[in-house]
């Protein structure tokens, strides 16, 4: 996939839905950005926006896609 940037975008299908975890949000980062947070630190993130709405939990602390919304 790409976004509306044409950046690369890496997900997999799971359960259907176009899905990500932490290490292919840090391979996204990879050279776009100054910040490096640690992959534990990423799925913390991923985590605590599932618990708030932000991100659907596919599977539990593995996978996150977008919300239906």
């Amino acid at each position: 996939m790409t976004d509306q940037h044409g950046q690369e975008v890496d997900v997999d299908l799971v359960d259907g839905a176009e899905a990500f975890d932490a290490w292919r949000i840090t391979r996204f980062l990879d050279g776009k950005s100054g910040a490096r947070p640690s992959v534990e630190e990423l799925r913390t993130a991923c985590v605590h926006l599932s618990e708030l709405g932000e991100l659907r939990e596919i599977r539990a602390g593995r996978w996150y896609a977008l919300p239906d919304h």
